[in-house]
Protein backbone atom coordinates (compact mmCIF):
# COMPACT_ATOMS: atom_id res chain seq x y z
CA UNK A 1 0.00 0.00 0.00
CA UNK A 2 1.02 3.31 -0.68
CA UNK A 3 1.41 6.48 1.74
CA UNK A 4 -0.94 8.75 1.56
CA UNK A 5 -0.18 12.51 1.78
CA UNK A 6 -2.45 14.97 3.15
CA UNK A 7 -0.54 17.59 2.81
CA UNK A 8 -0.62 16.84 -1.21
CA UNK A 9 -4.38 17.37 -1.33
CA UNK A 10 -5.25 13.34 -0.88
CA UNK A 11 -7.42 14.06 1.99
CA UNK A 12 -10.11 14.37 -0.96
CA UNK A 13 -9.88 10.93 -1.60
CA UNK A 14 -10.00 9.74 1.82
CA UNK A 15 -13.72 11.40 1.26
CA UNK A 16 -14.28 10.14 -1.81
CA UNK A 17 -14.29 6.88 -0.82
CA UNK A 18 -16.38 7.30 2.46
CA UNK A 19 -19.15 8.64 -0.06
CA UNK A 20 -18.81 5.82 -1.93
CA UNK A 21 -19.19 3.15 1.01
CA UNK A 22 -21.91 5.25 2.69
CA UNK A 23 -24.16 5.54 -0.85
CA UNK A 24 -23.26 2.57 -2.22
CA UNK A 25 -22.50 3.47 -6.21
CA UNK A 26 -20.44 6.00 -7.55
CA UNK A 27 -23.44 8.09 -9.14
CA UNK A 28 -24.97 8.81 -5.81
CA UNK A 29 -21.48 9.48 -4.29
CA UNK A 30 -21.04 12.30 -6.90
CA UNK A 31 -24.30 13.84 -6.68
CA UNK A 32 -24.18 14.04 -2.64
CA UNK A 33 -20.41 14.92 -2.98
CA UNK A 34 -21.15 17.66 -6.08
CA UNK A 35 -18.44 16.80 -8.39
CA UNK A 36 -18.62 14.95 -11.74
CA UNK A 37 -18.78 11.53 -12.10
CA UNK A 38 -15.82 11.10 -13.73
CA UNK A 39 -13.75 12.67 -11.48
CA UNK A 40 -14.92 10.61 -8.74
CA UNK A 41 -14.01 7.70 -10.54
CA UNK A 42 -10.42 8.79 -11.39
CA UNK A 43 -10.66 9.25 -7.46
CA UNK A 44 -11.24 5.49 -7.28
CA UNK A 45 -8.92 4.55 -9.51
CA UNK A 46 -5.88 6.35 -7.43
CA UNK A 47 -7.86 4.84 -4.28
CA UNK A 48 -7.45 1.43 -5.78
CA UNK A 49 -3.40 2.21 -6.20
CA UNK A 50 -3.17 3.65 -3.20
CA UNK A 51 -4.00 0.40 -1.23
CA UNK A 52 -3.30 -2.01 -3.35
CA UNK A 53 -6.91 -3.29 -3.35
CA UNK A 54 -10.36 -2.91 -5.50
CA UNK A 55 -11.75 -1.82 -2.83
CA UNK A 56 -15.29 -1.62 -4.07
CA UNK A 57 -16.71 -4.37 -6.56
CA UNK A 58 -20.14 -4.23 -8.88
CA UNK A 59 -22.36 -6.61 -7.94
CA UNK A 60 -25.90 -5.66 -9.82
CA UNK A 61 -26.43 -2.20 -9.34
CA UNK A 62 -24.28 -1.48 -6.22
CA UNK A 63 -20.81 -1.38 -5.65
CA UNK A 64 -20.56 -4.10 -2.93
CA UNK A 65 -16.92 -3.02 -0.52
CA UNK A 66 -14.71 -5.69 -0.26
CA UNK A 67 -13.02 -7.16 2.76
CA UNK A 68 -9.96 -3.95 2.68
CA UNK A 69 -12.61 -1.20 3.00
CA UNK A 70 -14.87 -2.81 5.49
CA UNK A 71 -11.94 -2.74 7.34
CA UNK A 72 -10.92 0.84 6.37
CA UNK A 73 -14.41 2.53 6.90
CA UNK A 74 -14.60 2.75 10.73
CA UNK A 75 -11.10 4.81 10.81
CA UNK A 76 -11.70 6.77 7.45
CA UNK A 77 -14.83 8.17 9.36
CA UNK A 78 -13.13 8.71 12.69
CA UNK A 79 -10.28 10.69 11.26
CA UNK A 80 -12.62 13.00 9.19
CA UNK A 81 -14.99 13.08 12.15
CA UNK A 82 -12.10 14.79 14.30
CA UNK A 83 -11.24 17.08 11.42
CA UNK A 84 -14.22 18.29 10.72
CA UNK A 85 -14.96 18.74 14.16
CA UNK A 86 -11.22 20.01 14.96
CA UNK A 87 -11.91 22.82 12.15
CA UNK A 88 -15.18 23.63 13.98
CA UNK A 89 -13.08 23.61 17.69
CA UNK A 90 -15.68 21.73 19.13
CA UNK A 91 -13.31 18.51 19.43
CA UNK A 92 -13.14 17.19 22.72
CA UNK A 93 -9.49 16.95 24.45
CA UNK A 94 -9.74 13.17 24.87
CA UNK A 95 -11.75 11.90 21.89
CA UNK A 96 -14.48 8.89 22.69
CA UNK A 97 -13.28 5.22 21.49
CA UNK A 98 -14.97 4.42 18.15
CA UNK A 99 -17.31 2.38 18.11
CA UNK A 100 -19.02 -0.29 15.72
CA UNK A 101 -22.25 -0.09 14.68
CA UNK A 102 -24.20 -3.30 14.18
CA UNK A 103 -26.92 -3.09 11.57
CA UNK A 104 -29.44 -5.77 11.26
CA UNK A 105 -31.89 -6.20 8.68
CA UNK A 106 -35.68 -7.24 9.80
CA UNK A 107 -39.01 -7.64 7.81
CA UNK A 108 -40.67 -7.91 11.16
CA UNK A 109 -41.21 -6.72 14.88
CA UNK A 110 -39.45 -9.56 16.68
CA UNK A 111 -36.70 -7.69 17.81
CA UNK A 112 -38.20 -8.21 21.38
CA UNK A 113 -36.99 -11.92 20.95
CA UNK A 114 -32.95 -11.45 20.89
CA UNK A 115 -32.30 -7.46 21.06
CA UNK A 116 -32.16 -7.23 25.14
CA UNK A 117 -30.32 -10.37 25.22
CA UNK A 118 -27.85 -9.10 22.85
CA UNK A 119 -27.20 -6.10 24.38
CA UNK A 120 -26.77 -8.16 28.02
CA UNK A 121 -24.11 -10.37 26.37
CA UNK A 122 -21.81 -6.86 25.45
CA UNK A 123 -19.07 -6.20 28.40
CA UNK A 124 -16.80 -3.21 28.17
CA UNK A 125 -14.11 -4.34 25.89
CA UNK A 126 -16.77 -4.57 22.86
CA UNK A 127 -17.39 -1.15 21.04
CA UNK A 128 -20.64 -2.23 19.51
CA UNK A 129 -24.23 -0.26 18.86
CA UNK A 130 -27.22 -1.32 17.52
CA UNK A 131 -29.19 -0.60 14.82
CA UNK A 132 -32.33 -2.69 13.57
CA UNK A 133 -33.52 -1.69 10.06
CA UNK A 134 -36.90 -2.84 8.19
CA UNK A 135 -36.94 -3.78 4.49
CA UNK A 136 -39.38 -5.81 2.11
CA UNK A 137 -38.96 -9.29 1.98
CA UNK A 138 -36.34 -10.18 -0.24
CA UNK A 139 -34.79 -6.88 -0.60
CA UNK A 140 -31.76 -7.69 1.33
CA UNK A 141 -28.99 -8.79 -1.00
CA UNK A 142 -28.40 -5.21 -2.41
CA UNK A 143 -27.99 -3.91 1.63
CA UNK A 144 -25.92 -6.18 2.59
CA UNK A 145 -23.39 -6.06 -0.46
CA UNK A 146 -23.17 -2.18 0.10
CA UNK A 147 -22.48 -2.95 3.97
CA UNK A 148 -25.77 -1.07 4.95
CA UNK A 149 -26.62 -4.77 6.71
CA UNK A 150 -24.61 -6.65 8.49
CA UNK A 151 -26.80 -9.59 8.74
CA UNK A 152 -31.00 -9.68 7.26
CA UNK A 153 -33.17 -12.24 9.55
CA UNK A 154 -35.91 -13.25 7.56
CA UNK A 155 -37.60 -16.94 5.95
CA UNK A 156 -36.34 -18.23 3.12
CA UNK A 157 -35.73 -16.32 0.22
CA UNK A 158 -33.80 -16.35 -3.57
CA UNK A 159 -30.25 -14.52 -2.94
CA UNK A 160 -27.08 -14.90 -5.03
CA UNK A 161 -23.86 -17.02 -4.29
CA UNK A 162 -22.45 -13.78 -2.81
CA UNK A 163 -25.25 -14.06 0.07
CA UNK A 164 -24.37 -16.55 2.65
CA UNK A 165 -27.01 -17.98 5.07
CA UNK A 166 -27.33 -20.00 8.59
CA UNK A 167 -30.96 -21.44 9.91
CA UNK A 168 -31.56 -18.92 13.18
CA UNK A 169 -34.61 -20.78 14.02
CA UNK A 170 -38.20 -22.37 13.00
CA UNK A 171 -40.72 -20.21 13.97
CA UNK A 172 -44.10 -20.86 15.11
CA UNK A 173 -47.17 -18.10 15.10
CA UNK A 174 -48.94 -17.85 18.78
CA UNK A 175 -52.43 -15.67 19.11
CA UNK A 176 -52.53 -12.56 21.99
CA UNK A 177 -56.13 -12.00 23.52
CA UNK A 178 -57.24 -10.70 26.75
CA UNK A 179 -58.02 -12.34 29.31
CA UNK A 180 -61.47 -13.27 29.08
CA UNK A 181 -62.28 -12.68 25.71
CA UNK A 182 -65.55 -14.18 24.62
CA UNK A 183 -64.34 -16.15 22.16
CA UNK A 184 -61.56 -17.83 23.66
CA UNK A 185 -63.28 -21.58 25.42
CA UNK A 186 -60.98 -23.68 27.18
CA UNK A 187 -58.28 -21.82 26.49
CA UNK A 188 -58.62 -22.38 22.64
CA UNK A 189 -59.86 -20.61 19.59
CA UNK A 190 -61.52 -22.63 16.74
CA UNK A 191 -61.01 -21.17 13.25
CA UNK A 192 -64.36 -19.98 12.81
CA UNK A 193 -64.41 -17.86 15.82
CA UNK A 194 -60.53 -16.90 15.14
CA UNK A 195 -61.14 -15.45 11.80
CA UNK A 196 -64.71 -13.71 13.31
CA UNK A 197 -62.64 -11.43 15.04
CA UNK A 198 -61.08 -8.29 14.64
CA UNK A 199 -57.35 -8.58 14.14
CA UNK A 200 -54.22 -6.19 14.45
CA UNK A 201 -51.09 -6.56 11.52
CA UNK A 202 -47.31 -5.40 12.88
CA UNK A 203 -46.44 -3.98 9.96
CA UNK A 204 -42.65 -2.38 10.22
CA UNK A 205 -41.49 0.63 8.93
CA UNK A 206 -43.43 2.03 5.85
CA UNK A 207 -44.33 -1.22 5.25
CA UNK A 208 -48.28 -2.27 4.79
CA UNK A 209 -47.82 -5.77 5.90
CA UNK A 210 -45.80 -8.33 8.01
CA UNK A 211 -44.70 -12.09 7.37
CA UNK A 212 -47.79 -13.56 8.75
CA UNK A 213 -50.26 -11.41 6.89
CA UNK A 214 -48.46 -11.98 3.67
CA UNK A 215 -48.81 -15.89 5.05
CA UNK A 216 -52.82 -15.13 5.53
CA UNK A 217 -52.49 -13.93 2.08
CA UNK A 218 -50.75 -16.40 0.61
CA UNK A 219 -53.60 -18.98 1.81
CA UNK A 220 -56.52 -16.52 0.71
CA UNK A 221 -57.56 -16.37 4.07
CA UNK A 222 -58.84 -12.63 4.34
CA UNK A 223 -59.17 -11.72 8.41
CA UNK A 224 -60.68 -8.00 9.29
CA UNK A 225 -58.00 -6.14 10.08
CA UNK A 226 -58.65 -3.11 12.41
CA UNK A 227 -55.35 -1.81 13.26
CA UNK A 228 -51.95 -1.90 11.68
CA UNK A 229 -49.30 -0.53 13.76
CA UNK A 230 -45.59 -0.82 14.14
CA UNK A 231 -44.67 -2.62 17.90
CA UNK A 232 -45.60 -5.45 19.87
CA UNK A 233 -45.68 -3.55 22.58
CA UNK A 234 -48.79 -0.51 21.47
CA UNK A 235 -50.15 -3.89 20.10
CA UNK A 236 -50.71 -5.88 22.62
CA UNK A 237 -51.81 -2.64 24.87
CA UNK A 238 -54.74 -2.45 22.59
CA UNK A 239 -55.62 -6.20 22.73
CA UNK A 240 -55.66 -5.68 26.77
CA UNK A 241 -58.25 -3.18 26.28
CA UNK A 242 -60.52 -4.63 23.37
CA UNK A 243 -61.77 -7.94 21.60
CA UNK A 244 -58.64 -7.48 19.07
CA UNK A 245 -56.71 -10.56 18.23
CA UNK A 246 -53.09 -10.42 17.99
CA UNK A 247 -51.24 -13.03 15.70
CA UNK A 248 -47.41 -13.03 16.21
CA UNK A 249 -44.15 -15.12 16.01
CA UNK A 250 -44.21 -16.83 19.41
CA UNK A 251 -40.90 -16.34 20.29
CA UNK A 252 -40.48 -12.50 20.45
CA UNK A 253 -44.09 -11.75 21.45
CA UNK A 254 -43.86 -14.54 24.34
CA UNK A 255 -40.85 -11.47 25.43
CA UNK A 256 -43.35 -8.76 25.64
CA UNK A 257 -45.89 -10.67 27.07
CA UNK A 258 -44.47 -11.02 30.22
CA UNK A 259 -45.06 -7.55 31.13
CA UNK A 260 -48.85 -7.79 30.10
CA UNK A 261 -50.60 -10.50 33.08
CA UNK A 262 -54.06 -9.20 31.47
CA UNK A 263 -53.83 -10.85 28.21
CA UNK A 264 -52.73 -14.12 27.22
CA UNK A 265 -51.09 -16.34 24.94
CA UNK A 266 -52.68 -18.97 23.06
CA UNK A 267 -52.05 -21.32 20.25
CA UNK A 268 -53.02 -20.72 16.90
CA UNK A 269 -55.98 -23.15 15.27
CA UNK A 270 -54.38 -26.40 14.32
CA UNK A 271 -55.46 -24.98 10.89
CA UNK A 272 -53.18 -22.08 10.94
CA UNK A 273 -50.31 -24.41 12.36
CA UNK A 274 -48.89 -24.87 8.66
CA UNK A 275 -47.50 -20.55 8.76
CA UNK A 276 -44.61 -21.94 10.97
CA UNK A 277 -41.64 -21.91 8.95
CA UNK A 278 -37.44 -21.70 9.13
CA UNK A 279 -35.68 -18.37 9.61
CA UNK A 280 -32.44 -17.87 8.19
CA UNK A 281 -29.31 -15.13 9.51
CA UNK A 282 -28.03 -13.82 6.01
CA UNK A 283 -24.95 -11.97 5.62
CA UNK A 284 -22.29 -11.39 2.51
CA UNK A 285 -19.43 -13.41 1.91
CA UNK A 286 -16.64 -10.58 2.25
CA UNK A 287 -18.21 -11.00 6.05
CA UNK A 288 -17.65 -14.61 6.71
CA UNK A 289 -14.91 -13.84 9.25
CA UNK A 290 -14.94 -10.55 10.19
CA UNK A 291 -15.01 -10.68 13.95
CA UNK A 292 -17.55 -8.48 14.64
CA UNK A 293 -19.99 -10.45 12.26
CA UNK A 294 -19.15 -13.34 13.59
CA UNK A 295 -20.10 -12.47 17.44
CA UNK A 296 -23.02 -11.44 15.92
CA UNK A 297 -24.15 -14.51 14.34
CA UNK A 298 -22.88 -16.27 17.07
CA UNK A 299 -24.24 -14.64 19.60
CA UNK A 300 -28.12 -15.01 17.89
CA UNK A 301 -27.55 -18.69 17.23
CA UNK A 302 -27.20 -19.12 20.77
CA UNK A 303 -29.56 -16.80 22.10
CA UNK A 304 -32.39 -18.82 19.62
CA UNK A 305 -31.06 -21.96 21.11
CA UNK A 306 -31.10 -21.37 24.51
CA UNK A 307 -34.89 -19.72 23.90
CA UNK A 308 -35.74 -22.94 22.01
CA UNK A 309 -34.18 -25.45 25.06
CA UNK A 310 -36.41 -23.55 27.44
CA UNK A 311 -39.22 -23.75 25.46
CA UNK A 312 -39.04 -27.47 25.13
CA UNK A 313 -38.42 -27.92 28.94
CA UNK A 314 -41.34 -25.83 30.16
CA UNK A 315 -43.59 -27.95 27.58
CA UNK A 316 -42.18 -31.40 29.15
CA UNK A 317 -42.85 -29.94 32.56
CA UNK A 318 -46.28 -28.78 32.22
CA UNK A 319 -47.55 -31.98 30.32
CA UNK A 320 -49.54 -34.35 31.92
Amino acid sequence: MNKIDIRRGDIHLLVAFEAIYREGTVTRASEKLHITQSTLSHALRRLRELFGDPLFERQGNVMAPTAMARSLIGPIQAGLGMLENSVRQIVPSQPSRMRRKLNIGMVSVDEAGFLPQLVARLDQNLGYDFIVSSYESGKFEARLAAGKFDLAIQPLAPHSEHIHRQVLTREGVAVVARCGHPAVKAGKLTLEDYMSQRHIVLAPGNLWSDMIDLAFQQFRLNRQVQVRCHDQWTACKIVATTDCLLTASGTAIGKVLEHFPENQLLAVPNELKMMEQEVYIYWHESQDNDPANQWLRDNLSSIYKRGASKEKGSKVKNSP
